[in-house]
């Protein structure tokens, strides 16, 4: 399924465009059995992540 990563800059523009303000931005990292059922042993870092917001309506 093709997806977009966002850069931290690319999400701050993209929500002052709909109105908001970012207050927060947090990295969020998981394990790679989040990404595999099975994940290989060798895979270590960097593990997979996801920006979590907290933004405010202007």
């Amino acid at each position: 399924m093709p997806h977009k990563h966002y850069l931290k800059e690319e999400l701050q523009l993209l929500l002052s465009k709909e109105g908001f303000i970012a207050e927060e931005f947090q990295k969020i990292e998981y394990n790679w059995d989040t990404e595999f059922i099975k994940a290989p042993k060798w895979l270590k870092e960097p593990k997979p992540w996801d920006w979590m917001v907290v933004a405010r309506k202007l």
